[in-house]
């Protein structure tokens, strides 16, 4: 899995092409191209919506940590 996201931000990051990314990784092109789709889904259910804001405060508040709320029981989000 590690190769497949390594690949997956390679891809992102540097527009290799997927004939580069195979001979790369050790495999295919069309292996890479699967890959980098099987982690692109991944990446759209999981991560494209924590990216999107603002949430409600009560949601905010269920993804703190409880050591977090308990020094900064204010804070509602850090942007980086």
């Amino acid at each position: 899995f590690e190769d497949r996201l390594l690949m997956f931000l390679t891809r992102l990051r540097r527009k290799t092409t997927f004939q580069e990314l195979g001979y790369q990784y050790g495999c295919g092109k069309t292996t890479a191209m699967k890959y980098f789709s099987e982690i692109l889904e991944i990446f759209r259910e999981k991560i494209v919506p924590l990216l999107f804001f603002p949430y409600k405060p009560q949601e905010i508040e269920g993804m703190r940590q409880k050591s977090v709320s308990d020094v900064f029981p204010d804070l509602l989000a850090i942007l980086d």
